[in-house]
């Protein structure tokens, strides 16, 4: 029963997983980016 709930929820996980994967590596790309140019200074 747990199971299926996992196997439920990886379906669900999987489409939103890789949204919210490369929203929070563009995110941190931004950041790192600013850091550096703000560090150039």
């Amino acid at each position: 029963m747990i199971f299926d709930e996992m196997g439920h929820m990886m379906d669900w996980v999987a489409p939103n997983g890789v949204l919210i994967f490369l929203g929070v590596t563009s995110f941190i790309i931004i950041v790192v980016i600013l850091l550096f140019v703000l560090n150039q200074h």
